[in-house]
């Protein structure tokens, strides 16, 4: 399976004289060009959302942002499956903190439940059509 590190850390790298810069291309470019396992590292800035970092490096995207791309990506393509690994990065949140506000704000809230398996072990390979967080949480 497709995949890279740092799926989100391309596009700014703005005082790591390029260090924080993993990728040339968007995540949505990478979707279209066959990978499908992505990493996202979130900051947990408040209980309002998590912001993509890369080590110190913001690189002024949302999680929601993220999952809007998974979303738009998998409707055009039903037998798809993103796999999905995500991690704080750069935050000192408790896992419970950092977990409460997944929950809250992007499966409760923000209506991604229907778009994440969420389950402790990834599904079969026939779970088409779902980012599937494998890890992270």
């Amino acid at each position: 399976m497709a995949g890279e590190h740092g799926d989100t850390a391309g596009l700014y790298d703005d005082t790591a004289w390029g260090f924080a810069k993993c990728q040339a291309q968007s995540l949505e470019w990478q979707l279209n060009n066959g990978v499908r396992f992505v990493d996202v590292r979130f900051y947990a800035r408040d209980a309002s959302g998590f912001e993509i970092f890369h080590g110190n490096v913001n690189q002024h995207l949302v999680f929601g942002s993220v999952l809007a791309m998974c979303r738009d990506f998998l409707r055009a393509r039903p037998t798809e499956t993103i796999l999905m690994r995500i991690s704080q990065t750069k935050s000192s949140a408790p896992v419970e903190t950092f977990k409460r506000i997944f929950e809250s704000v992007y499966l409760d809230q923000g209506g991604w439940k229907s778009l994440i398996h969420a389950r402790g072990a990834c599904p079969r390979a026939d779970a088409g059509g779902h980012p599937v967080r494998c890890g992270g949480l």
